[in-house]
């Protein structure tokens, strides 16, 4: 008899990096109705999630969104590695007139 083992694993490979969550969102404040994009400055970031506050949410790096009724939403960016083992998040506050 023999046995194998397999490991999924790769012991040589690099550690991630831990990604930082970053981004600034044009115009802001801003205007109901208009497209607002939010620009990620986040570095070793490979996957993204994005909470506009408003029930909305983007895979997108650069997404944009529409905001339909005025008022004061808390943005969430969270930023994964490229093999999902580490995150960060930020928030913002956009107001919308």
């Amino acid at each position: 008899a023999s046995l194998a083992f397999t490991s999924c694993k790769d012991d040589n490979a690099e550690p991630q990096p831990q990604p930082d969550a970053c981004f600034t969102v044009t115009p802001s404040p801003a205007t109901a109705g208009a497209t607002v994009t939010f620009t990620s400055c986040a570095t070793d970031a490979h996957h993204f999630e994005w909470d506009f506050g408003d029930s909305a949410t983007s895979d997108q790096e650069n997404p944009t969104h529409i905001y339909n009724n005025p008022g004061t939403y808390t943005i969430q960016q969270h930023v994964f590695s490229e093999d999902m083992t580490k995150s960060d998040s930020t928030t913002n506050i956009l107001i919308i007139n």
